[in-house]
This record gives C-alpha cells, sequence and structure tokens, in this order.
C-alpha cells in the first residue's frame, strides 16, 4: 500500500512538472509572439509568426495573427499602390491645368496691352470668347477630379432606377445636334423606336454618353463620323458610341480606362488629359452594375460599348 501510495505522488509530481513546463513554454511562445508582433510593427520586414507548440491555443493563436499579418501587409501594399496612383493623377492634373492658365494669362496680357490702345469690338469679343473656352476647360478638369475623388470615397451615391435608355441617347444626341452639323459631322443613329428599360442612374447615364461623344469628336474629328446604336443583346442593353478617327492601338485599349493614362508621342491621340474622363466612366457603369469595352482599327472605326443590365 506504501509503495502504491509514493508511485501515486511520484505520478502527481512528474505531471505537475510536465504541466508546469507547458505552461513556462507557452509564456515563453506568447513573449516570442508579442515581441515579433512589435517588431513587425516597427517595420522591420515583411515576416511571419512561426512556433512549434503543442499547444492548440498557441497555434490557433498564430495562425489568426498570421491573418491579421497578411492583411496588414496587403492593407500597406494597397496603400502604397493608392499613393502612387493618386500622385500621379495630381501629376497629370497639375500639368493639363497648367497649358490653359498659361494661355489664359496669355489672353489676359493681350487685353490690358490692346486696352491701353484701340481695341475693335470683333478683337475684343474673339479674345474673350477664347477666355471662356479655356476658362470651362479648367473648369471640367477641376470637377472631373473631383468627381473621381467622391467616386474612390463612395461618396457619391447613384439613385438606380428603372429608366428607358433609348429615350436618354436621343435627348443627348440633340444637344449635339448644331454642334454636329457645324462640324460637318455624319450621324448615323439606329435607336428602336419602342422602349429599351434598364437599372440606371439618369444624370450618371448622361454624363458618361456626354463623356463618350465628345471623345468621339474630338479624337474622330479627320472621320467626321458618329454613331450611336441602341440594342438588345442577350438580355443585355447596349448603347454604342462609333468613330471613324484615328483610333486605338491594341496594347492601349485596357490603358485608357487606368485614372493615369496618358500618351506621350505628338502623333498618337491622347484619349484623356489627366486620365480621369474614361475612368469616371467605368466606374459609374460599374456601379450600375455594367461593363464598358472598346474596340477599334487605327484610321478606321473605334467603338465603346457600353453593357447594361435589361
Amino acid at each position: 500500500m506504501y509503495v502504491i501510495l509514493v508511485i501515486a505522488i511520484f505520478i502527481l509530481l512528474c505531471i505537475n512538472i510536465f504541466e508546469h513546463r507547458k505552461v513556462i513554454n507557452q509564456s515563453k511562445e506568447l513573449d516570442y509572439i508579442s515581441e515579433k508582433i512589435e517588431s513587425i510593427l516597427q517595420g522591420n520586414g515583411k515576416e511571419f509568426i512561426m512556433v512549434s507548440s503543442e499547444s492548440e491555443s498557441v497555434k490557433k493563436n498564430a495562425v489568426s495573427v498570421n491573418h491579421l499579418l497578411e492583411r496588414y501587409y496587403q492593407n500597406q501594399i494597397e496603400y502604397q499602390k493608392s499613393h502612387k496612383i493618386m500622385s500621379e493623377v495630381l501629376t497629370n492634373v497639375s500639368h493639363d491645368l497648367r497649358t490653359p492658365l498659361t494661355v489664359l494669362k496669355g489672353y489676359t496680357e493681350i487685353l490690358q496691352i490692346k486696352s491701353k490702345d484701340t481695341i475693335s469690338n470683333e478683337e475684343a469679343t474673339n479674345l474673350i470668347h477664347k477666355l471662356d473656352a479655356k476658362t470651362q476647360e479648367i473648369v471640367r478638369m477641376i470637377n472631373q477630379f473631383f468627381s473621381m475623388a467622391k467616386l474612390e470615397s463612395g461618396d457619391m451615391i447613384l439613385n438606380i432606377q428603372r429608366m428607358d435608355v433609348g429615350r436618354i441617347c436621343r435627348d443627348i444626341i440633340l444637344e449635339y445636334y448644331d454642334l454636329l452639323e457645324k462640324q460637318n459631322f455624319h450621324v448615323e443613329i439606329r435607336i428602336p423606336d419602342y422602349p429599351i428599360w434598364a437599372d440606371v442612374d439618369q444624370e450618371a447615364l448622361e454624363r458618361i454618353l456626354k463623356n463618350l461623344i465628345d471623345n468621339a469628336m474630338k479624337y474622330g474629328v479627320e472621320g467626321s463620323f458618329l454613331g450611336i446604336i441602341v440594342q438588345e443583346i442577350n438580355g443585355e442593353i447596349v448603347i454604342k458610341i462609333e468613330d471613324h478617327g484615328a483610333g486605338i492601338e491594341a496594347k492601349e485599349k485596357e490603358e485608357i480606362f487606368n485614372r493615369t493614362f496618358t500618351l506621350n508621342s505628338s502623333k498618337e491621340r491622347k484619349y484623356l488629359g489627366s486620365g480621369l474622363g474614361l475612368a469616371i466612366c467605368r466606374n459609374l457603369i460599374k456601379q450600375m452594375d455594367g461593363t464598358i469595352h472598346v474596340s477599334s482599327v487605327p484610321e478606321k472605326q473605334t467603338i465603346f460599348s457600353v453593357h447594361l443590365k435589361g
């Protein structure tokens, strides 16, 4: 009986020592995890927690911490990417604003000089028109910049409603009628007579159409052609804006929707000065659960297609 008691006490002591060592090891591993996290937060490289503990709770904690670290590193990458893109956007906007501002300054200096001498009403009117055009250009760029900022921050909430897309397209093209006629554009419109329903924000869709038509007129002026087509294809509403201008090279088709994209060569056609217009279009279309695509044969035909859910 005495021997059994001694053996039992010995076993209990062994268990106690074993458990005590387990607690000490767990404490050391937790201290290691804590120190590792502190080191990582101080920016000492991209690291993860490595433990060889037999404790399931320590292992689970290590796995959870590693998941958090993975998200932390991913957020760092996204932040750096966003920071770089925003810097490029600011650089592009600053560059594009500088040109019309320089022109404005030149016009005002001419007016100041001419005002001291005799200036005809026709000459003054012409200068004022030029000043107004450049001012509108600057306002447009600034509005684009702030629109992009609102879209990126999620502050621009669309009012999606069931609307007749065909009617909206007709109303927009009518706004351009005089300008298209003045610039001798051949216009081809193919919109069904019956309503074409889609879930859209009217203001957003009008903005998208105006941007695409403006681009078609600006960069397709050599072809003097503008086409607008509305179709129902496989349950989707497809709006196509076509021009016959300089076109877009294959390698640039996806890049033109990036908010920082610009072409540097004077022989190439820029689809955006600040790289914001088409980026805003794509963002607005995405918020309406749609997509935008471009197909182009340089010097022959370029088509922007907006796909919306019918």
